[in-house]
């Protein structure tokens, strides 16, 4: 059997590397260079790109705020700040706002 991924990001990469696993001739295709900044998993379109498709992320003039509720016990609800992380979980709710720094 010969299969083509779509995509060498965290998902593609890890569908092309189970399939070949399991035996099968895998060819993976990707659009941009070995080590882009411009996959969904990197830097601050991580989750913002969900939530704001056409967003201006390179543009100096907005910040995105994201907050969560429903987290664990001892950390059931806060506002995610770069460098610092959450544990997600089932039925966690996650919003963004888009805010204008001027």
């Amino acid at each position: 059997m010969h299969v083509a991924v779509v995509g060498a990001g965290i998902m593609g990469a890890a569908t092309a590397y189970a399939l070949a696993r399991d035996g099968v001739d895998v060819l993976v295709l990707e659009q941009f260079r070995v080590g882009h900044a411009r996959g969904s998993s990197h830097g601050r379109t991580r989750i913002v790109r969900l939530a704001y498709p056409n967003a201006q992320l390179d543009n100096p003039d907005f910040e995105y705020k994201v907050t969560y509720t429903k987290g664990h016990g001892d950390n059931p609800e806060g506002i995610l700040i770069k460098g610092k992380s959450v544990k997600a979980k089932e039925g966690m709710i996650f919003n963004v706002s888009e805010t204008n720094k001027s």
